[in-house]
């Protein structure tokens, strides 16, 4: 029984490994000015950890409950903050 639980799972691994992007993953990846081959890289290596383009800039914050201006540009990736009715809200410039 223990080894066929072990044959199990390495034969499942390489499936949950393996992890493709949506098309409204990819979508935003365009909107965030990555290549096609950026994309297909990153969405064919089966992470999900994006980092942000080098020199790519930005004047919208995003945080857990939506997104805001900023008053100036900011590189795309850093921390930002939105002000709300119920105070600062922290998010990622993107």
């Amino acid at each position: 029984m223990i080894r066929f639980g072990c044959m199990l799972v390495l034969l499942t691994a390489p499936i949950a490994a393996y992890a493709e992007c949506s098309s409204e993953d990819r979508s935003e990846l365009a909107q965030m000015d990555y290549s096609e081959a950026q994309i297909d890289a990153q969405c064919n290596s089966g992470q999900n950890a994006f980092a942000p383009p080098q020199g790519a800039e930005t004047y919208s914050c995003k945080t857990q409950y939506g997104s805001c201006q900023l008053p100036s540009a900011t590189a795309a990736g850093n921390s930002c903050v939105c002000d709300s009715e119920y105070g600062p809200l922290p998010g990622v410039a993107e």
